[in-house]
């Protein structure tokens, strides 16, 4: 769990599970990034390449950008509508 503050990947990174409780949590990959599942309420930026093995969540008043390439397995549930 990533309850506040930033996480910058300029290189390559695994995470098992990522869940941002907090909408000032930041993520932005410039690298290669590999999840099995992400839940986010934050802001999530990709400016690299992102794989996701189960489901990407986009929680209501998330901020997500992807100029990357991103792959996600499971499903992509976008709550942000």
């Amino acid at each position: 769990n990533f309850n506040k503050g930033q996480i910058v990947v300029n290189g390559t990174a695994a995470f098992s599970n990522m869940n941002m409780n907090n909408p000032t949590s930041d993520f932005r990959n410039f690298g290669t990034v590999s999840f099995g599942n992400v839940t986010f309420n934050g802001r999530f930026e990709n400016h690299g390449q992102v794989t996701v093995s189960g489901d990407f969540n986009i929680n209501a008043n998330s901020i997500f950008r992807n100029t990357g390439t991103m792959t996600v397995n499971g499903s992509m549930n976008n709550n942000n509508m």
